[in-house]
């Protein structure tokens, strides 16, 4: 991916409230009602990955995404349900994210960059990418594992946990989704 970064000391340890105050102290901002609305969400994200330990990220096995021999009516009737994700359970704690939208110059890219600036030490690693770089890259990487592994492997799982290994946090700037395709792959890799 375009920029994987290790986590930094942190900007200010209380998160981004704090560090929005010292720059509206400091003239870099002008204080704002509806960022400081924003900026709470921001926060209280903040405090959830401060106290989140995420889990080692899965790799699944190229065997395990290559298709299974359709089963018939009765052996499905007698299988033990469904199967398991190929890259494991999600963790019940695992904060979720947030979506920030509004107008051309409102402070989005400033407020994200704000919380990507000041995320916990317990963050170790974190990526800043605009979104349709992060699909081009997605979409090479899918384009590699066919090339290697062939067509009818279900390569989305395998990437999903190449992107979760380089990123505990996963900030998108400029997010568009107007591809049908990219929409499905996201679908699959959010849940």
């Amino acid at each position: 991916m375009a920029t994987v970064v290790d986590a930094d000391p942190i900007v200010h340890d209380g998160g981004p409230i704090p560090e929005y105050d010292r720059r509206v102290e400091v003239g870099k901002l002008r204080n704002d009602e509806h960022q400081r609305g924003i900026i709470q969400n921001l926060q209280n994200l903040h405090g959830e990955l401060r106290n989140y330990n995420a889990p080692p990220v899965k790799h699944p096995s190229i065997e395990s995404l290559k298709p299974t021999p359709k089963k018939s009516v009765f052996s499905s009737l007698f299988s033990k349900g469904p199967s398991k994700p190929a890259i494991g359970d999600i963790p019940n704690n695992l904060p979720r994210g947030l979506y920030l939208y509004g107008d051309v110059g409102c402070g989005k890219t400033m407020l994200m960059d704000l919380f990507y600036e000041t995320l916990p030490g317990s963050v170790k690693t974190k990526t800043r990418i605009h979104f349709n770089n992060f699909m081009q890259d997605v979409h090479k990487r899918l384009h590699r594992i066919k090339m290697e592994h062939g067509n009818d492997i279900d390569a989305v799982p395998y990437i999903t946990a190449e992107i979760a290994q380089q990123g505990n946090v996963l900030c998108f700037d400029e997010f568009q989704c107007t591809d049908v395709a990219d929409a499905m792959i996201l679908r699959r890799q959010a849940s």
